[in-house]
């Protein structure tokens, strides 16, 4: 039976899957364009994370058809008859598989990263080869669990529940008598533990981030971002919450709840695993949005230009705070012209242009060519000052000011 998306509940659970969905295809896809633009190649740990984004689409697929095909939404009996009921339970298996394979992988994604990035002691690499032990041994053990949760009885060959189809088909078929273990309880242990891997994957990076040489600010900063799966288990405590209230006995209308919150952690798990590493795109979307008048010029100084766009002269040497030094004139080493250098008393300015001296006047004329001999220039306290430039603008003792540049 075809049920659709008529059923409020079980559209507004598909709803929200699709959308954390879409954020974390999009969390990925910034993740391996940050990767493109550092020129860095696909490492496990990003193949970990595409592994993980695909059991999120198959979870969100099989969801989705237990809402349209299985009824899931609608109350078992009323509207959902058993055959749509057996299906909604098959759906079931696979979607615990890819929930323990998918937030295994991210998990293991992280300590891949944090081995290359903070593995240099050995001590450390052991601790995060025994924690990937532990982390896939409680993956299988979901897995697992959803095959062996249900035992058929023994009853002979003509209901065929003696071969091992027949026993894993008891977790589907509440007709074939058997036994089951608490559903509840094996969901609740198992997100418990859960819980309890994020955790301990969360804090193995602690102690050497805090022990880098930064200041106190950055370091809580780079808690903060490595320490996004906390939000993760945030919402396993609620999972758990929902899958406490699960009614077996009405399982197509109690199912939507446990269902979208099974599906929404790995997404956000893998939304959290993403974002310390797209730091290289939000710096170059940012910067010219936030970055002001000195991003632009950063920009520009690359390639060559001043802040306002004109053409930069790496050659021509200005002293800006001449009036602050008693008017050291810089010579220019490639031409153009300098600003004011010294006040004579006489009435004209002293410059160097082009290698050359020159004075400007006050009634606008220059005069170039100025004999290269020593002049003796105003000061401001004795009217003579002992301080002496010759005419190419160089100090006295033959003092030269080199600067060397190296392009990258």
């Amino acid at each position: 039976m075809y049920y659709g998306l008529k059923n409020k509940a079980g559209r507004d659970f598909v709803i929200v899957i699709l959308v954390f969905c879409g954020l974390s295809t999009v969390a990925v896809g910034l993740r391996l364009v940050s990767k493109r633009m550092k020129r860095l190649p696909l490492q496990l740990d990003d193949y970990l994370i595409l592994i993980s984004l695909m059991c999120v689409y198959c979870s969100v697929g099989i969801c989705t058809a237990s809402v349209t095909r299985g009824g899931v939404g609608n109350h078992f009996g009323l509207v959902v008859p058993l055959a749509d009921l057996k299906y909604t339970l098959k759906l079931l298996i696979p979607l615990q598989g890819l929930y323990g394979i998918g937030l295994g992988c991210v998990k293991t994604s992280l300590m891949v990263l944090y081995l290359r990035i903070f593995g240099t002691t050995k001590k450390f690499r052991i601790t995060i080869y025994v924690a990937m032990v532990i982390v896939w041994g409680w993956a299988f053990s979901i897995v697992i669990e959803a095959f062996l949760l249900c035992r058929p009885c023994e009853l002979g060959p003509d209901r065929h529940t003696g071969s091992s189809m027949g026993a894993i088909a008891s977790n589907w078929d509440p007709t074939i008598p058997g036994k089951c273990g608490n559903r509840n309880a094996a969901f609740v242990a198992a997100g418990a533990l859960n819980m309890l891997t994020d955790i301990m994957v969360l804090l193995l990076p602690v102690p050497h981030i805090w022990s880098l040489q930064l200041q106190v600010g950055r370091k809580v900063g780079l808690l903060a971002t490595f320490g996004l799966g906390i939000f993760v288990s945030a919402i396993s405590i609620i999972r758990m919450k929902f899958l406490l209230s699960l009614n077996l006995a009405d399982a197509t209308f109690s199912l939507p709840d446990p269902f979208m919150w099974s599906v929404v952690e790995p997404e956000l798990a893998v939304i959290a695993a993403c974002i310390p590493l797209m730091r290289p795109f939000f710096t170059k979307v940012a910067r010219p949005w936030f970055g002001g008048s000195s991003s632009r010029g950063t920009k520009n100084s690359r390639n060559g230009l001043n802040s306002d766009g004109t053409k930069k002269q790496f050659s021509r040497l200005n002293d800006s705070n001449a009036s602050k030094n008693n008017d050291y004139a810089l010579e220019t080493i490639g031409g153009g012209r300098m600003n004011k250098v010294s006040s004579e008393a006489n009435g004209y300015t002293v410059g160097v242009e082009g290698g050359k001296p020159y004075r400007i006047y006050e009634d606008g004329r220059s005069k170039t060519g100025i004999e290269e001999s020593v002049q003796t220039l105003e000061d401001s306290d004795s009217g003579k000052s002992n301080i002496k430039i010759v005419g190419r603008g160089a100090l006295p003792g033959g003092i030269r000011v080199q600067t060397e540049y190296s392009v990258e």
